[in-house]
Order: C-alpha cells, then sequence, then structure tokens
C-alpha cells in the first residue's frame, strides 16, 4: 500500500477515502465513503517490514483488536472490518460526530473554562458504563482513557481507540513495555509507571480527564515523561480549581494506592452525581496509603507484579461441602460476601488474594479469568472435575462460580512453601535443604503425583517450589488440576505456564506420564544445592532444545548424578515409570557409601596432611608467579579469543567478524528504561525481534540499495541488551550489550559496532567507568573455603563464577562468607584441584537474596570483611 493516502483513493475496493480526520505517530484516520453510500471512519497503522514483528505497532493494535472483537455495547465504537494490506493494519469503524477533545477546545474557544458539569458527567456515565463492561465482565483494561478517545455519537460518548486493551493476566514482560509506551503519561496511573496494571488503571485516567475537562486543567502540570511520572507517583494532584464538593471525591479515584479507589467507574461518576463520595457496604474502610511495591519476599509470588481486581457480585450456585478442617467450611456462596485484604501475585490468566470470609477465617482466593470451564454445570466437565479431587496431600479448596467467565477458587491461608523453606536455610549460610529433609517431603509429593494420575488421569504439569507447601510436617500441593482442567482448554501454551520447571515436551504442546517426574527432580537440585540445573538460561533458552544444552549437574553428589540425569532426559521415555521411583533411587543412593572424593572439611590444618586420607591427594595451594600463571589461563579461557579496545574512555571486548560485548552501568529513573530503549532503536531505525523482562533483541539494519532489497541481500546486525532489575526510584544498573553480525554483515561490526556502543551508552545514561582493566565472563563453579587466622580452613561453599580479571574474580555466595581470607578450590573432585589463595574485597547483597563477591588474588589478609554502603545491581 502507498505510505501517502490521497483523496478518492480506495485502499480497500468499495471504500473510498475522503479526506484525513487525524494522524498519530503509528498512523492516520481518513473519513470515507463505504459501500452503500454510508460515511465511516478508516484507520491506517503503520507497521515496519512485517505485521507479525514483535513491538509492531500494528501488531500491537491486531493483538488488542482480538480482545474486544466480540464485544459488544451502546458505548463502545464499533469496528467493522479489518484487514492487512501490504503489511498495513486497516481498521474500517464507526465514525463519530467529535471527541471530548474537541468539544473542550469550542467551549474554550467561547470563553468557558471547560465543559459545563452537568453535561460532562452526563458523558462520563456513558464512558464508565463501557469501561465497567470491560474492566469487571471481561478483565481488560483499556490504558488510554483521554479526552480523544471518547467521541460523541449523537448524545452520547462513545469509547474508541482500543490499541493498547490488555487483559490482565497477559500484561507482563513486553507486553508491558508496549503498554507503558504507548499510553499517554498526561492520564497514566501511578502503578503503570511502576510497570503494573490494576482493575482501578481505567478509573484513575478517566478521573484526570474529569478534572481538565471541567476546569480546563489536568491535575498535573509535568511537561515530560520524567515530570509526569514523578508527579504521579510522589506528588498530590492539585485539585483547587475543581468544586469543593468534587475534590474529595476524585481525590479517591486519584488514590496512589489502587485499593483506595472505588470500586468501580460507575461508582465515581455516582458519586458526582450524589455531590459527596458512595461509600462500598463491600469493602472494609480504607487503610492507611501504603506505597506501590512489589510483594515481599516472604509472599507467595507468581511474580513482581502486582494486581488489584474488582470484586463481581453475580450470585453462584451452592457450594459442596469441603473436607473437614477446612478453614472456608462454611464459606458463603458470592464473592461479595468476603474481604479481599491483599493481591499476591499473578496467575497465568488469573489472580491471587489474601482474603477473609464473612466468620473472620483468613483464606486464599484464587480468581481465574476467561475460564471457559465456569459455564459448565457443576456436576460434569471441568469445574465438575476440579471439584471432585481429592487427596491427603493436596491443599483443599472449594470452586465457586463467579460470573460467566470466571471462577474462584477459595482455601486456607498456608504457612510457607518448599521455596521459602530454601530461603530460611541460604539466610542461615546453608546453600540448601538437608537431604535427608528433602527427600522426606518430596517422597510425599511423589507417591501423591503418582495416586492422582492412576485415579484421576490428571498430571499437576506446573510443579515448582511455591506449589509444594509446608504445614508442619506435612506437604499440600497447591494448584493440581487447574493446567489441564482450565488453563489449557482456555489456550494457555502449557511451557510457558512453568517455563523454569518444565519438560520440552510441554513446549511442544504434549503432556506426557511423565512430565510432572522432570519437574520434581528440577526442584530437587534446586532445593539440595542452591542452583538449578538450567542456571543462568533465560525463559526463552529454557524453552529452546537448542539453547537449553545439557543441565549442570556438577553440584550435586556423585550418586545422584546419574539419578537426576535420567528424570530429565529429554525423551521421556528414558525416564522412570513414575515419580516414586525417582525419589526411591534417590532414597537408596543416599545409602550406598560413596567413593572417596576430597572434601574442604576434611583440610583443617594446611601443615598436616596427615589427617587426610592417603587415597585422597592433598590440594596445592598456588602462590607467586605459578598462581599467576593459572590465573592468566583462566583469563584466556574467558576471553575466547577476544581482545579489548578503547573508545571515548570506555572499553569493549572484540572477537574479529564474530561479536563485540560492552558491559558498563546505567543510572536512570524507574519506568524510563523502555522509553529510553524505544529512543535508541528509533535512533538506528531497527526492528524488535525479542523481549523479556530484563532483555531485548534487535536487528539493526544501514540503509540500503534496491537492488539489495529485491535480491534479499539486506545485511545487517544483531544486538541483544541484558540489563540488571531495577529496585527503587533512581538506582543504578547493570547493562550488558552484545553485537552479532547477521548473514553478509560481517563488515558492519566494525563499521557500526563502537558507535552503536557509543550510542546505547548516551540513552541510557552510562555512568564513567571506575575499573582499572576489562573483566570477562568465566562460566565455571568453585568452591571457596574461609581461612581462620593463617592455619584453619573452613567448610567450603560452593559458588557460581560471574567474570575474572588479571587483578580478581567475580563470583555469587548463597551467603555471606565468614571470613576476609578464602581459598578457591577449581576442579573440585578431580584427581589434582587447584587452589589459589585470594582476598575479599566486596560483599554485596543482591535482590534474590544471593551475595555478589568480589576477591583479589592474594594471600595476605588479616582485614575485617567490606561493608557494602549500597548494593549495586546486577546482571542476572
Amino acid at each position: 500500500m502507498d505510505a501517502v493516502k490521497t483523496p478518492h483513493s480506495e485502499p480497500i475496493p468499495g471504500y473510498r477515502l475522503l479526506e484525513p480526520l487525524g494522524r498519530g505517530g503509528y498512523g492516520e484516520v481518513w473519513k470515507c465513503i463505504a459501500p452503500g453510500g454510508l460515511t465511516k471512519a478508516i484507520k491506517f497503522v503503520a507497521a515496519s517490514d512485517s505485521i507479525s514483528d514483535v513491538g509492531c505497532a500494528a501488531t500491537q493494535e491486531l493483538q488488542a483488536l482480538q480482545h474486544i472483537k466480540a464485544i459488544r455495547h451502546p458505548f463502545i465504537l464499533s469496528i467493522e472490518r479489518v484487514e492487512v494490506i501490504d503489511g498495513e493494519l486497516v481498521i474500517v469503524m464507526e465514525l463519530a460526530d467529535r471527541s471530548l477533545q474537541d468539544l473542550l477546545n469550542d467551549y474554550r474557544r467561547i470563553g468557558q473554562p471547560g465543559i459545563p458539569r452537568n453535561e460532562l458527567i452526563g458523558y462520563l456515565r456513558d464512558a464508565a458504563e463501557a469501561l465497567d463492561l470491560l474492566n469487571l465482565e471481561h478483565g481488560l483494561q483499556h490504558l488510554d482513557v483521554k479526552p480523544r478517545n471518547l467521541f460523541l455519537v449523537g448524545r452520547h460518548v462513545k469509547v474508541a481507540d482500543f490499541g493498547l486493551v490488555n487483559s490482565l493476566a497477559e500484561i507482563h514482560g513486553s507486553s508491558a513495555q508496549a503498554v507503558q509506551l504507548g499510553a499517554t503519561p498526561l492520564y497514566s496511573s501511578p502503578e503503570s509507571f511502576l510497570g503494573r496494571i490494576t482493575l482501578f488503571s481505567d478509573q484513575y485516567s478517566l478521573a484526570v480527564s474529569y478534572c481538565e475537562m471541567l476546569t480546563g486543567s489536568p491535575p498535573f502540570s509535568g511537561k515530560n515523561f520524567r515530570q509526569l511520572a514523578l508527579q504521579h507517583t510522589g506528588m498530590e494532584p492539585d485539585l483547587s480549581k475543581l468544586p469543593p464538593h468534587d475534590r474529595p471525591i476524585v481525590a479517591k479515584s486519584l488514590d496512589k494506592d489502587p485499593a483506595n479507589r472505588f470500586r468501580s467507574c460507575l461508582d465515581f461518576v455516582r458519586s458526582l452525581e450524589a455531590g459527596a463520595p458512595i461509600e462500598n457496604p463491600q469493602r472494609t474502610p480504607s487503610p492507611p496509603k501504603r506505597s506501590l511495591k512489589a510483594p515481599t519476599k516472604n509472599s507467595l509470588r507468581i511474580d513482581k507484579t502486582t494486581i488489584t481486581p474488582v470484586v463481581d457480585t453475580a450470585a453462584t450456585p451452592a457450594l459442596p461441602a469441603p473436607p473437614s478442617g477446612f478453614a472456608g467450611a462454611d464459606a458463603p456462596t458470592t464473592l461479595a460476601e468476603y474481604q479481599f485484604l491483599e493481591c499476591l501475585g499473578r496467575l497465568p490468566i488469573g489472580e491471587i488474594w489474601k482474603a477473609k470470609a464473612p466468620n473472620g477465617h483468613r483464606c486464599l482466593i484464587k480468581l481465574i479469568f476467561g475460564c471457559q470451564a465456569a459455564e459448565e454445570s457443576a456436576d460434569g466437565g471441568p469445574v465438575g472435575r476440579l471439584r471432585a479431587l481429592y487427596h491427603e496431600n493436596l491443599e483443599p479448596f472449594v470452586v465457586l462460580r463467579d460470573g460467566q467467565n470466571r471462577i474462584a477458587l477459595i482455601s486456607d491461608q498456608r504457612d510457607g512453601s518448599l521455596a521459602d523453606r530454601l530461603n530460611e536455610r541460604q539466610a542461615a549460610g546453608q546453600p540448601g535443604l538437608p537431604r535427608d529433609e528433602l527427600l522426606k517431603y518430596l517422597h510425599q509429593v511423589a507417591k501423591a503425583l503418582d495416586e492422582l494420575f492412576q485415579d484421576h488421569g490428571l498430571q499437576h504439569l506446573t510443579l515448582s517450589p511455591r506449589a509444594i507447601l509446608l504445614n508442619g510436617g506435612e506437604v499440600r500441593i497447591a494448584d493440581f488440576g487447574l493446567a489441564e482442567l482450565i488453563w489449557l482448554p482456555a489456550g494457555v501454551d502449557a511451557g510457558k505456564l512453568n517455563p523454569r520447571y518444565s519438560p520440552p515436551e510441554l513446549f511442544e504442546g504434549r503432556a506426557l506420564p511423565a512430565s510432572d517426574q522432570y519437574s520434581l527432580a528440577l526442584i530437587y537440585q534446586e532445593m539440595l544445592t542452591g542452583f538449578h540445573a538450567f542456571r543462568n538460561l533465560s525463559p526463552r533458552q529454557i524453552a529452546s532444545p537448542r539453547l537449553r544444552g545439557q543441565p549442570k549437574l556438577d553440584l550435586l553428589p556423585a550418586t545422584d548424578r546419574d539419578i537426576i540425569a535420567r528424570a530429565v532426559d529429554p525423551d521421556p521415555e528414558k525416564r522412570f515409570p513414575n515419580a516414586s521411583e525417582l525419589i526411591t533411587a534417590l532414597e537408596t543412593a543416599g545409602k550406598r557409601p560413596a567413593a572417596p572424593v576430597l572434601s574442604s572439611a576434611a583440610v583443617r590444618r594446611l601443615t598436616t596432611p596427615s589427617i587426610v586420607q592417603a587415597t585422597v591427594p592433598m590440594p596445592k595451594v598456588l602462590t607467586g608467579p605459578e598462581s599467576y600463571q593459572h590465573v592468566m589461563q583462566l583469563l584466556d579461557e574467558a576471553k575466547g579469543g577476544a581482545n579489548v579496545r578503547e573508545l571515548k574512555g570506555f572499553r569493549f571486548r572484540v572477537v574479529p567478524a564474530a561479536l563485540m560485548e560492552h558491559q558498563f552501568t546505567a543510572r536512570f529513573l524507574q519506568g524510563t528504561l523502555p522509553i529510553k530503549l524505544e529512543g535508541f532503536r528509533r535512533h538506528w531505525l531497527g526492528k524488535v525481534i525479542s523481549s523479556s523482562d530484563n532483555e531485548v533483541v534487535y536487528h539493526i539494519c544501514p540503509p540500503v540499495n534496491g537492488l539489495q532489497r529485491l535480491l534479499g541481500r539486506i545485511p545487517g546486525l544483531k544486538l541483544h541488551v541484558v540489563h540488571g532489575k531495577q529496585e527503587g526510584g533512581a538506582a543504578t544498573v547493570g547493562v550488558a550489550a552484545t553485537l552479532q553480525p547477521l548473514p553478509r554483515g560481517e563488515h558492519l561490526l566494525e563499521e557500526l559496532g563502537p558507535r552503536i556502543f557509543d550510542s546505547i551508552r548516551q540513552f541510557l545514561q552510562a555512568v564513567p567507568d571506575r575499573r582499572r582493566e576489562e573483566r570477562f565472563r568465566l562460566g565455571k563453579s568453585l568452591r571457596v573455603m574461609p581461612v581462620f587466622g593463617s592455619r584453619e580452613v573452613g567448610e567450603g561453599v560452593v559458588a557460581q563464577t560471574l567474570d575474572i580479571s588479571t587483578a580478581g574474580l567475580g563470583f555469587f555466595l548463597p551467603c555471606r562468607p565468614a571470613s576476609p581470607s578464602v581459598l578457591l578450590e577449581l576442579g573440585a573432585g578431580t584427581s589434582m584441584p587447584i587452589v589459589l589463595p585470594a582476598r575479599i574485597i566486596r560483599s554485596d547483597q543482591c535482590p534474590d537474596g544471593r551475595y555478589l563477591i568480589g576477591v583479589s588474588f592474594n594471600a595476605e589478609v588479616s582485614a575485617p570483611l567490606p561493608k557494602n554502603p549500597s548494593a549495586e545491581s546486577i546482571l542476572p
């Protein structure tokens, strides 16, 4: 399709363009004559090269249209036709008279500050009804409510421009980034600037729009994204121009805490009509204001996004009696009778809440959105099978139908999970759980999984340490049956439900009898050693057989490695017949005497080798030139043939014709990173190939001539950017950028690589590099042994290396070391391990609870451990 539209042309046969109605950053809208002489609006949304490109504006809008295409409401602007023509998205829609922004401008031209209050409230009532339909019945948020997207048709308002509409269950990763980039900052809610969306976000935007349309001035006066982000998240709105009786009502809808706003948009508008706030009889008094932050480490979490839904009061059938002793035994038959206290996180297509029943019992409520099973009868179908599940090791719950598209699972509040138990052990300085204790827990889990499969033909398929609950010495399994009965029929990808522990077959759409066994084996290794078998891999890499590679089992006891290797074999036919046999094999292996291997605990005095068994050689502690020689060998291994170059005061690695790598530290306001990366992408005309919470991959292609494009010979570079997780308002994060040439793009690596690194440093505001020399990634495991005085050596702890230079080494430990002097043992378990003396010069606690340790290669140590004045964010 031609990039420039002209009057009287027909982009779709029979649809003749008349005149443009408006243009934006992603496309334009024209007035057109449709077949039959009807007047319509036609919207063109620009694409990059392909409508399937990740991050493409047309793709984003097309995905949003999938959410609303079946929704009908008199106050939603109707969409009549959607076409993709030559890579451009074309949408034919109902033609409105004008927007409320146009109406506001008309009133201001005649000397009025804004739209008269009574007229405006009538318009807002229409918009609120449409937004509540999206929010409460379909679990959707518009996310771009503003006067320009509220259109007058006759004497009523219709909501339009659904390019950002998203399901709350799907807003994460690249989708959350796209929402943040596309939304209008003047009207965005505080939580959206923090990367979280709630069911009250549209209400906030509607309240901002009300202030502007009534008084002519919005409640926040920021002129750019940064100023507006600070004002929305940390400053009170200016409501001085509102009528006095409106101020407390609008202030409630503009509360920084979404839980303190009105239950719905209509409640907000009705309060304006009445001239006083309408108290919600179903809600408890508003709690004190609290900051918008992710749940604490000890809270049950699905991920770090906090979501606050509205409770639907639709009546539901009576519930079957739950197991005796269950706190919800006298559970009401409607969710309106519960008090929702705190949102703990998101499920793949729902949310999990801490709540209180009318009888005072504390409980957990899982809300499952978009559930086709909710429409089925209680005595059959998925919901009936879910209600029929029972086992002594299953978490007791009741199933409550809540409207046509949602169900609620109500259970007792939990004491803790296997993941919480690991956190306790690591906080006490231990790498993982004691083997006997762990096998006791997993024995109960395996037995329950096998019996449930035999009795009901179902598997868990989303087994993780957080789904294994601990209640004293008893084990309960949470979320059993949800995957096969609820999520998979709703079209959710099984592998993506639980990528960290999913077996390969789930990413291929196959659920097999040995799938849960695979997850159980990964959980065993992580809980025992503190390290995952596929550590340092992203969910995308784990999902790919080529990128996943082989599991790292070297930290397991030698007697366990073959057993776990069999349980995680990519071929399900080679695994154990069932989960119980896996655990039995581990229990039996633990009773066999292990072959003698070197243990750091056996080396108590460096000068007394006689206490070590004669069959185990004494490790050689390297010092002086010999130590330096081994360090240089490790450094050469980490370099992998790369050399170091310097440009404008920063250094980067180069492997000729293969790759360039650069690491730096950036400092910026929380929530602005996606904007800065998008500015960088546009500057280089790059395309987003893939993205997630902490990484993005770009395709950067310089201008080419027509012949190259015609022949498909378009050289380019692939840029992979990985950044740390930012905690707090303004903080430093580590950034790693890697450039690789695409076919026929080797020459571009030398021409553009340094300029690209310099550019991304400028866009992300890199801080000056204070390192004296370049550090190189070193993917090795080692054992760290504390040295007390000059002769005593303590118990060793397994560590994972991060990087190395000629001066020192960086690695992760599960706990803070006990001494500033350490021995670093490489090649543990081999016939002749290498031991290097070192001194700790840095000890920073990371957001995930581990410690990032920096050591210098020096045996002369006696100073206390260094203190950490401000922990620096690190690369994942």
